[in-house]
Formats: structure tokens, C-alpha cells, sequence
């Protein structure tokens, strides 16, 4: 049960000296507190959520629901994605979902994915944090089919940081996947990921 909301949702002006929208592609939305990834003390609701990227006037966000937890069903990965289809009910022109996947279970990945998609219009995989679900590599035998559906449908992938060797390997063997890696790190890093 998640905590009565401090802030109300309202709608938040946006600039309108900005010729460009903000969408934030890197958020994890929660409607419980088992899905509240929040550090310090607010977001603490769906509604404060919103309402605190709306006053950052962040137009519209995208994102996928993660457990910090070890996997072992696939139903929680089910479930977890049908919680991102209540957050894009509860907030639709706001929230754009992601859906997440798991190595462990390649064939359920990719019917949940081809389901996301064509049954309920997600275009955005991820963010794929591989902490959150237990997986060591993204580059492994269980991703393979998924990353090339991910591919067939040009869907982009979010891939959390990870060693540049596994992000190299998605890339040399997914040519035209759209990859987007979170937390690119500091110049360095960076300037390698790039590369």
C-alpha cells in the first residue's frame, strides 16, 4: 500500500519558451512500495512522482517497473510489466511504458515482448538492469533471442551500465538494434561507450 501523496497532480505549465519537449527515458515508476526505488524521502507516491518531474518540466518519461530482487519465475517479470501498463493507465499522457525481460526465460521473454508490443502499443525495452533480476551478462545465451526480436520490431533497448566488452558484443551482432545505455559515467567512460 503506498503512502497517502504529499503533492496533488496537477497539471505543471510547461515552458513555453522551449521548442522541444523533455522525456525522460530512464525512470522507474511504482504504484506499491515493494516497487519504490526511491533513496531518500520523496517520490513517495505514483502521484508525487509525476508531480516532481512535472515541476522539472519533463514533459512526458518512459521507463520500466524492477524488483531489486532475485527472479526466479517469470511470472514477477509478467507482473512487473503489467504494473507499467497500470502506471500508463493511471497517467497516459504522461507515461510511455518499458517492458523488461529475462535471460533465464528466453522463450517467455520474447512472447511477453511480441505481447507488450503488439497487444499493448510498448515501443521502449527496458531499462534491462541486470542487479534487479540476477543476470550476470546482457550479451548471453538467454538474451540472444530476445535482443533479436527487440531488433525485428526496432524496438530500443535501455541497457543499464555495463562492461563496455558486453556492450560491444549486442552491438557487433545487432547491428540495428537501437541500443540506449543508462548511466554512461564519467568522460572517460563515456568517450569509450560512445566510441
Amino acid at each position: 500500500m503506498t503512502k497517502p501523496s504529499v503533492h496533488p497532480v496537477t497539471p505543471v505549465p510547461l515552458n513555453h519558451a522551449a521548442d522541444f519537449e523533455i522525456i525522460d527515458a530512464h525512470i522507474h515508476p511504482f504504484l506499491n512500495e515493494a516497487s519504490c526505488l526511491t533513496l531518500y524521502d520523496t517520490p513517495r507516491t505514483p502521484e508525487d512522482l509525476v508531480y516532481l518531474m512535472k515541476k522539472q518540466q519533463v514533459s512526458r518519461c518512459c521507463g520500466s517497473v524492477i524488483h531489486p530482487v532475485n527472479i526466479t519465475d517469470f511470472k514477477e517479470i509478467h507482473e512487473l510489466n503489467q504494473e507499467a501498463l497500470a502506471f500508463r493507465d493511471r497517467f497516459p499522457d504522461f507515461y510511455l511504458p518499458g517492458c523488461i525481460v529475462h535471460a533465464a526465460f528466453p522463450e517467455e521473454s520474447c512472447r511477453e515482448l511480441e505481447d507488450m508490443y503488439r497487444n499493448h502499443g510498448v515501443r521502449w525495452l527496458g531499462e534491462l538492469v541486470c542487479y534487479a533480476t540476477g543476470v550476470k551478462d546482457y550479451f548471453c545465451q538467454g538474451m540472444l533471442p530476445i535482443f533479436e526480436l527487440a531488433q525485428d520490431l526496432q524496438m530500443p533497448v535501455n541497457i543499464h551500465q555495463a562492461d563496455i566488452a558486453d556492450i560491444e558484443k549486442i552491438a557487433e551482432n545487432f547491428p540495428k538494434l537501437p541500443v540506449v545505455m543508462a548511466h554512461p559515467d564519467e568522460r572517460p567512460t563515456y568517450m569509450a561507450r560512445l566510441a
